[in-house]
């Protein structure tokens, strides 16, 4: 196993037991407990992570349980936000903007 898989496992092992425990992480938090898997800080790397986390093993529990560092947003709704906006054209320096503003909250 890759340490990409070992990271997306492990998002998804602190998901089930957050959501079992009714709890909840921000991305912060998150990124901390990722350090052990190489990840050095909070960033939109970790955003990243959990999507593509959510999007391998489809467990709602990975949408629910982390959110942006201010806890209005999960990280995934936050980071398709911001890749829809590409999608559908928009600027580069915007979506920096929005990441910049997302990441702080």
């Amino acid at each position: 196993m890759d340490q990409t898989e070992k990271i997306l496992s492990k998002i998804r092992d602190i998901a089930v037991k957050l959501n079992h425990d009714g709890a909840v992480y921000t991305r912060a938090d998150l990124a901390y407990e990722l350090k052990t898997c190489g990840i050095a800080n909070d960033s939109i790397e970790v955003s990243r992570l959990v999507c593509e986390a959510f999007s391998r093993f489809g467990n709602d529990a990975i949408k629910t349980s982390f959110l942006t560092n201010d806890g209005k947003h999960t990280v995934v709704d936050a980071y398709m936000a911001a890749f829809v906006y590409i999608s559908r054209g928009g600027l580069w320096v915007i979506l920096y903007n929005t990441i910049s503003q997302v990441g702080a909250m």
